[in-house]
């Protein structure tokens, strides 16, 4: 489902990019975005609009990341399980901060 809200708000908000890339931790979600079988997982048909709306994004592009190194999306995740509905994050969290000074360096 964060895959296809992504997509949503990508095109909602008129991204234009050269190569845009949406990183999940869930290899199985990735594997059945990439696979051309139908899928009769609970799943199979937000994995059939992911592919409808890839289809027509040449530079859009899912991809797997290991929780272990992608630190700060997860810190988010877990921040966010505190609060309700979507936020939009004005101030770095300070326990998120020195996470994202580590991984630009």
């Amino acid at each position: 489902m964060a895959i296809l809200e992504a997509i949503h708000w990508g095109l909602e908000m008129n991204i234009n990019v050269q190569v845009c890339n949406i990183e999940t931790g869930y290899q199985r979600v990735v594997t059945s975005i990439h696979s051309q079988t139908l899928n009769e997982i609970e799943y199979g048909s937000i994995i059939h609009q992911c592919r409808s709306l890839l289809s027509n994004l040449p530079n859009y592009h899912v991809s797997f990341v290991r929780r272990q190194a992608n630190l700060v999306a997860h810190s988010f995740v877990r921040a966010s399980k505190l609060l309700v509905g979507p936020h939009w994050y004005l101030h770095i969290l300070a326990c998120i901060f020195q996470q994202i000074l580590n991984e630009m360096k």
